[in-house]
């Protein structure tokens, strides 16, 4: 059996809470990438997100597969906290919440179908889908018809060189 390698990335724009979200599926010479976006949301749901989607691409259960992730927070949740806050029903250590507890308890449900080994990388060692998770950011709403779109410009004062962008 071919170990199957997974990168994944979040991107949320902290003002406009749009963010996007990507994976990048190998196993051999085979490859699939998937993204989306959202609105109202932050970069640690989105980087879940794209966790999640990616384990469920898969479409056999018990694969080894080898995750690559640029989140902390997503490496050290599979890695170091989620078995404490299953003990504690869905506790953090401080008797709260454990915040986007509904999709940690989708990963937790994927994960349990494969054997996953979650890594940390660098964003520099994660550049195909961070720039992917950036793209499906940007993109939120182009799909969208033209005549239900709106367009805001700001223009700073005193700036000369001021674009659209």
């Amino acid at each position: 059996m071919k170990t199957i390698t997974i990168y994944t990335d979040g991107s949320c724009q902290t003002q406009t809470r749009i963010g996007g979200w990507a994976v990048v599926l190998r196993c051999g010479e085979h490859r699939k990438v998937l993204t989306g976006n959202a609105a109202d949301t932050t970069v640690n749901e989105m980087e879940l997100t794209a966790v999640v989607n990616g384990l469920k691409a898969l479409k056999e259960a018990n694969q080894t597969v080898t995750i690559y992730t640029d989140s902390k927070y997503v490496a050290r949740g599979v890695n170091e906290w989620l078995p404490d806050w299953i003990a504690r029903n869905w506790q953090t250590a401080a008797k709260k919440a454990v915040a986007n507890q509904a999709l940690w308890q989708q990963l937790h449900h994927l994960l349990s179908k494969h054997s996953i080994m979650v890594n940390w990388v660098s964003r520099e060692q994660n550049g195909e889908a961070d720039g992917l998770a950036q793209k499906a950011r940007l993109s939120y709403g182009m799909d969208a018809p033209t005549a239900n779109k709106s367009t805001t410009q700001l223009v700073i004062a005193g700036s000369r060189d001021a674009t659209a962008q």
